[in-house]
């Protein structure tokens, strides 16, 4: 079994590193655990050179330092968006937002009719589809049709009001469902022999699947 040992960032220290630096290298001690052969995941890559020289002034063997996204691009390249697909940059993606509205029938007319409420929803869209492709991305790959099927059964045609919100949801989530493949998705194989999460506020939804 991987063993996992969590450390939260929060301290009154101005550099937190050096304490949490320690309590790593005694956790691993204790378990016998092998640092190069572990990886610790930080929550920012801003921490990545501070946590990298805090384990280097102690010497020994360090564990393989990264964010869940840095390990990713480390393993294997990240797969281009197309197109018409989420890119997760807001401007590319509204203009392809703009493009999946007016193709819906009631699209073209509002845009004409009320551009500034049809530039709303374009944000609305844009906004939900990249929320809804980042919590499939934290979901583990064989459990995402599941997370699909759930997401169209909840945003089923339903009569009164907020028939219009139901539309522009649901195609967001069609949007968000043909995503490119996540680049982190190559993370859910990996298999160290030990992770060392270190923690800022609550749990990241990610690193609890693939830990």
């Amino acid at each position: 079994m991987v063993a996992i040992v969590h450390l939260p960032l929060e301290s009154c220290a101005a550099d937190p590193w050096p304490a949490i630096v320690a309590e790593a290298r005694a956790w691993a001690a204790r378990e016998g655990v092998a640092l190069r052969d572990t990886v610790m995941l930080l929550p920012f890559a801003q921490h990545l050179p501070l946590a990298r020289r805090a384990w280097a002034q102690g010497g020994g063997w360090l564990p393989r330092i990264e964010t869940t996204m840095t390990l990713a691009r480390s393993l294997s390249p990240p797969v281009a968006a197309q197109a018409s697909q989420l890119s997760f940059d807001t401007a590319l993606d509204r203009l392809a937002a703009q493009r999946l509205l007016r193709a819906q029938g009631f699209g073209l007319a509002w845009q004409r009719r009320d551009p500034r409420g049809f530039e709303h929803a374009v944000n609305g869209v844009v906004q939900t589809a990249q929320a809804i492709a980042r919590a499939a991305a934290g979901i583990a790959p064989s459990q995402r049709p599941a997370y699909w099927t759930r997401g169209r059964e909840l945003l089923l045609p339903a009569s009164g009001p907020g028939g219009l919100e139901r539309a522009l949801a649901q195609l967001a989530l069609a949007w968000a469902e043909v995503a490119a493949e996540p680049a982190t998705d190559v993370l859910f194989s990996l298999r160290p022999a030990a992770w060392i999460v270190v923690r800022a506020g609550g749990p990241d939804a990610l690193v609890s699947s693939i830990i």
